[in-house]
Order: structure tokens, then sequence, then C-alpha cells
């Protein structure tokens, strides 16, 4: 498996005052209910999750439109030569939809909010591409993960990423980490304890194995390459990024190395490369080449929305017992009568609301 990781990406350009005016509207709500909201946005009124702040360089708002979408920031600001509209891609989306798919879906959601550029005929906004990442996924019987073996600059960070969980006083390392963004970044990654430390089992629909039979392991190499690493190639625009991401990460693999250390050699710059960097050296070529998905979207939207259920239903078990005391009912009786009147306050406020707020 190959395919684009993340993909962060600022607009020169506006939205109009009246999805402004929906956006505060909706940051309030969430400031009130100290989380997010639902929003109806945009000439389609498509459901997003508007947040109680916004983020660093003058972006006020921010929402999230979904498990298969995308974050996006908006400043509240008039002035079309800004840089006033950010959006930040998620792995998930590129799995189900391959890069081109996530192309076509931020434009419709710029579409969407009426976003314009500057000029005479309200150009679409111009793009500027900060952050590209890229993965490679190996199968494998075994491979280690150890910061020894990578070659790189000495002025480059290195750190290991471990497991929560402690097992005989040790935990596991999960990667090892090469480098900082916004430069050049290198992760080399267990995917399998990744999914399981961060409850993303949807994965292996995404592969298309069957999580029962398969007893490897998968080895990930995940380049990054941040704004000032991009400049330096001079990317900065979608057709920039077709035309030069392979030559971007071509370049990062080969300034950054994993070796298959050799006993019988000491001069680690001689070292054999690990099998792994190699298959990815090779497989840089086939960056574009036609993505189609292992898993059907709706099945893997639902695997991950079922697991979302459940998390959910773990955190309102664990508050009940507190909600029911603060309340002064303690007995388990009263339990159904609480949940009711809950419910019926909240299912009665979406719709009462003039600014389509779900609180």
């Amino acid at each position: 498996y190959q395919n684009f990781e993340r993909l962060d990406v600022a607009f020169q350009g506006i939205v109009p005052e009246h999805v402004l005016y929906t956006l505060e509207a909706g940051r309030e709500a969430a400031e009130r209910n100290g989380s997010p909201v639902l929003v109806w946005l945009g000439r389609n009124e498509i459901p997003v999750m508007v947040a109680a702040t916004g983020v660093k360089n003058g972006y006020r708002y921010s929402f999230d439109t979904g498990l298969d979408g995308e974050t996006w920031f908006i400043s509240n600001s008039d002035d079309p030569l800004q840089w006033n509209i950010m959006v930040s891609v998620k792995s998930l989306t590129f799995a189900l939809y391959g890069y081109q798919g996530v192309k076509d879906k931020i434009y419709a959601l710029l579409d969407n909010i009426y976003a314009e550029g500057y000029g005479e005929n309200n150009e679409l906004p111009k793009e500027a591409i900060s952050r590209i990442d890229y993965c490679f996924d190996f199968k494998a019987d075994y491979f280690e993960i150890s910061l020894n073996n990578f070659i790189f600059h000495s002025r480059c960070k290195k750190k290991y990423l471990y497991s929560k969980e402690i097992i005989s006083a040790e935990r596991k390392i999960i990667a090892a980490i090469i480098g900082s963004i916004p430069n050049r970044q290198i992760v080399l990654c267990d995917k399998i304890l990744e999914i399981q430390e961060n409850n993303k089992s949807y994965w292996w629909k995404i592969w298309g194995i069957d999580k029962e039979e398969f007893n490897q392991k998968i080895c990930r190499v995940e380049i990054r390459a941040g704004k000032k690493e991009l400049k330096t190639f001079n990317l900065r625009t979608f057709d920039d990024l077709e035309n030069k991401i392979g030559d971007v990460i071509a370049s990062i693999l080969k300034e950054i190395k994993y070796i298959a250390p050799d006993l019988n050699n000491e001069n680690p710059i001689n070292q054999p490369l690990s099998p792994f960097w190699k298959k990815s050296q090779n497989s840089v070529k086939n960056i574009f080449s036609e993505y189609i998905p292992n898993a059907k979207i709706n099945s893997v939207i639902k695997e991950y929305t079922n697991l979302l259920i459940e998390q959910y239903k773990e955190k309102i078990s664990d508050m009940l017992p507190a909600c029911i005391a603060a309340l002064g009912k303690e007995e388990a009786a009263h339990i159904p009568g609480v949940l009711e009147g809950y419910l019926q306050q909240v299912s009665g406020s979406p719709r009462k609301n003039k600014f389509k707020i779900q609180k």
C-alpha cells in the first residue's frame, strides 16, 4: 500500500459575510457548550462540526467535515489578498478517495462556502501547500525499529515514539522519528502496533487483509515534507505537487537512510540499505498511479462509526454514576428517568435554533 497521508494547503481569498456569520454563531455555541457543535454550512447546507477555538496565524474558525473529510480553518477577514482559508486533509480521506478525489473534495467545499479569490472575475482562491506526507506500507515477517540504523545529518532531531502500555517494565517502540517539521521528517513505524494504540482497526479493510489470519508485521515508511522543505523545490501549487512530489520524496529518502547492518562492514556509510528503503525508493515513480481502494467506502466508514459509538457508550457509562450523584439521585432506578429527560432536551434543540446549531 502507498498513498498520501496528509496535505496542508492555504488559499488566498475570502468567504462571504453570511458564511462568517454562521461560523461565528457556531463558535459561540461551542464556547458555551465546551465542545464542538453541529452547523449546516454553505449553499448545500453540509453538516460540519465547528470548534470553540481557531488556530494560530489568524484563523478564528475551525470546523471538521467528518470521518472521511477534512479540517478547515477560516479567518474573519474581508481582504482577498490574505491567506484566509486553510485545509488539512486526513489520512483516511486519502485512503478512501485517493489524491484526485481529495482535490475534488477540496474544491467542492470551496464552492459550497462561496470562496472567492481576487480580480474582476472572482477567480478561484490561489493555493499554497505547506505540508505533504506520503507513506509506504510493507508486509514483513520481521523488522527492527532502531535509531542506530539510521544515517542522517547530525543536526537532525531523533526520537522514539513509545506505546502507552507498559509491559514487563518496558514500553514497546511504535516508531522512530528523524528530522522535524517544517523541514523534512521520516517515520519508521510498526503500523499494527500504531493502529492498536489508536483504535484504528479500519486499516485492515483498507489494506484488504483478514486480521484473524494475518501473522506478519506491517512496516510503514512515512515521508513528511514541511513548508521549508517544499520551498527548496519551489513547490506551492497543486500543479507543482503533481510535477515535483516524486523528486521531493526521493530526495528525502536519499538524505535520510535506514540500513540493514552488516557486521562484516564497520563503515556505516557503506552499509546496505534496508529492503524497506530500497522498495520505497523504487516505488516513488508510482505515486500518481491510479489508486483503487481495497475496501468499499461505506464499509470503512461504518466500522469507524461503530468504533466511535462504542467509545461514546463507554464514556457515558463512566460519567453516568457521577451525574446521578451530582443530581442527588443515588439509586440506580433513577437512571432511566435522567436519560429520558436529557434526550428530550437534546433532541428538541437543533431545529429551534435559528442558526441551525445543535446545542
